[in-house]
């Protein structure tokens, strides 16, 4: 496992709600309930799963972050 310096770890929640200006979090929050609401409801299992995909850009020291949630409700 590679040590990650904790003066320049990602702060998590500021990094979510900086996606699409915001919309990303509010995705993410209403995934989550619906799903939660769906199990409740059904009595059956449900799934969300957040993807980051990263690639670095050209000739720089940052990276551009590709993000998608998909979410199963019963």
């Amino acid at each position: 496992m590679t040590q990650v310096n904790t003066e320049a770890a990602t702060n998590v929640a500021e990094f979510v709600i900086d996606l699409d200006g915001g919309q990303f979090e509010r995705m993410l929050a209403a995934a989550l309930s619906q799903v939660a609401a769906g199990v409740v409801d059904n009595d059956g299992k449900g799934e969300v799963a957040v993807k980051f995909g990263f690639t670095k850009v050209p000739g720089a020291s940052q990276v551009i972050c590709a993000h998608q949630i998909k979410f199963t409700r019963p």
